[in-house]
């Protein structure tokens, strides 16, 4: 008698267990991430602002694969934004100014600059764009803050465009989207963005107004002489000028 054949083998499992992994691979990113950016935050709230600075760069280092693979300008990686943006904060905080505008400058890339929708039609913007931390009101924070650096590195009229800009994407927000319709936390941001633009246009008024007293008494002689017969007045005047613009390379010279 001829024994009947072995059974065929079963079928092999489908990969069920490496999808599964990856997406926990990707969550426990994203919830590192997020761990690292609120001990930023701790630090900066104690004054503990180089180590904010570390922790936020572990952040973007994390978000960005070690800086290789950074999203192209108008791909919204909004929490990129909020990290360049926190950062941004911190180094300020250490005198770092132009690396803090450049790391505003960053963030912004990755906040659309046209997010208003036509009131005439009716639509009501997304949900992402009317929240605090997306769309203008996240915008018009990060403008201002880029402002500030600015300002502090004595790059006074690049300064001043950022906050015109602040003033101008806060308003178009809340006059194109109203009142009624944004989260009371946007609202809260883009009326604390715009005082804070207008108060900082004022400083830079103040530096303009040093600067020219400073000319005053320095025009048609040589430094030598001028510190000999201004000397007071014009130490007087840079001093107050540096309060404002304490990176102005210019004025320490």
């Amino acid at each position: 008698m001829i024994p009947p054949p072995p059974p065929p083998p079963p079928a092999p499992a489908p990969p069920v267990q490496a999808q599964t992994t990856a997406t926990v691979d990707i969550s426990g990113r994203d919830s590192h991430l997020a761990a690292l950016r609120d001990e930023g935050r701790e630090l900066y709230l104690q004054r503990r602002y180089q180590e904010s600075v570390v922790r936020y760069t572990a952040a973007v280092r994390g978000r960005t694969r070690n800086f290789t693979v950074v999203p192209a300008p108008g791909q919204n990686d909004e929490m990129l934004a909020l990290l360049l943006g926190n950062r941004a904060a911190a180094l300020i905080m250490v005198g770092a100014f132009e690396a803090a505008a450049a790391d505003c400058q960053k963030a912004l890339e990755q906040v659309p600059d046209e997010n208003f929708t036509n009131p005439s039609q009716n639509v009501v913007a997304a949900v992402w764009d009317l929240k605090a931390e997306s769309g203008p009101a996240l915008r018009s924070k990060l403008l201002c803050r880029m402002g500030r650096a600015l300002l502090k590195a004595g790059k006074v009229d690049a300064a001043e465009e950022a906050f015109d800009a602040t003033i101008r994407t806060a308003e178009e927000a809340l006059n194109k989207y109203g009142r009624t319709n944004l989260d009371a936390k946007a609202i809260n941001v883009l009326d604390q963005s715009m005082a804070d633009a207008t108060l900082n246009k004022t400083d830079v008024k103040r530096y303009r107004n040093e600067t020219a007293e400073i000319l005053k008494f320095c025009a048609g002689l040589p430094p030598n002489v001028a510190a000999k017969r201004n000397g007071a007045q014009v130490l007087l005047h840079i001093n107050n000028a540096l309060t404002l613009t304490p990176g102005e390379v210019e004025l320490h010279t």
